[in-house]
């Protein structure tokens, strides 16, 4: 069990937490920068295809059962 926990930390919770940071260090520069349209619309684009894709793979494994 402890490779799999230690795996979920290093993959999921430290891969997820990078993520999210690296999305918010763009989104606030590009404020900062006074590109306040694009931080916007950067935010809403994420946002969007993020839940497209993951509807998507629920849509997926619905279809394999």
């Amino acid at each position: 069990a402890l490779p799999d926990t230690w795996l979920f930390a290093v993959i999921g919770f430290l891969g997820c937490y990078t993520t999210v940071s690296s999305f918010s260090l763009q989104t606030l520069n590009l404020a900062r920068d006074g590109e306040r349209n694009r931080a916007l619309a950067y935010v809403v684009i994420s946002v969007v295809f993020c839940l497209a894709a993951a509807a998507a793979g629920f849509a997926l494994v619905d279809l394999t059962k």
